[in-house]
This record gives structure tokens, C-alpha cells and sequence, in this order.
């Protein structure tokens, strides 16, 4: 049975608080960010690639897009706390994941 654990995070802007189920699945994928919180885009593209999440269609939640394999819960919770702010960012400015979180 796969270890999860749900948790939430608050925006360093303070734009967006976020709840999250981290799932551990398995060795092969490792961790997993599943977003639970809807996310208001406003006027900013929803599409996965520009907002950087993923969903597969047999699953209710989308989750994090991130290139690496995450190893660890520690991990995982600073992959989700700089998607958030990437995304609060993104929301408020546009522009790239990638160029933003070069600025966090």
C-alpha cells in the first residue's frame, strides 16, 4: 500500500493556499503531488504544459509536473511549495515556470 500524506501550503505572497496529497509510488516513480485545491487561473492559460501539472485519465486529481524523480516526502514538499509560488506568480505576471523560479 502506497504511503501518502496530506498537507497544505501558503503562498509566500499569500495568494494561494494550496491542499496537496503527497503519494509515494513506489520506487519506480517515487513521489507524487496530487493538487486537490481547484486552481483560478484567471486569465492565465490552464493548459498542463504552461501551468506545469499532469493528470492521468483514470485519476480525479491532477499532479505536479516535474522533470526528476522525486525521492523523498522532504522532498516533495519543496517541489510543491515552489510550484505554488511559481503558480501564484504566474497567475499575477505570466510568463515561463522555468524563468520564474530562476527569480524565487
Amino acid at each position: 500500500m502506497p504511503e501518502f500524506e496530506r498537507c497544505s501550503y501558503l503562498t509566500k505572497d499569500r495568494s494561494l493556499d494550496i491542499d496537496f496529497v503527497f503519494m509515494n509510488c513506489g520506487s519506480d516513480i517515487g513521489w507524487r503531488i496530487y493538487i486537490i485545491t481547484p486552481i483560478d487561473y484567471k486569465t492565465r492559460s490552464r493548459r498542463s504544459i504552461d501551468a506545469h501539472w499532469l493528470k492521468e485519465l483514470n485519476e480525479t486529481y491532477p499532479y505536479i509536473c516535474w522533470s526528476e524523480k522525486i525521492e523523498s516526502l522532504e522532498a516533495a514538499k519543496e517541489v510543491a511549495a515552489l510550484w505554488s509560488d511559481c503558480t501564484a506568480y504566474y497567475i499575477r505576471h505570466g510568463g515561463n515556470f522555468q524563468t520564474i523560479a530562476s527569480r524565487i
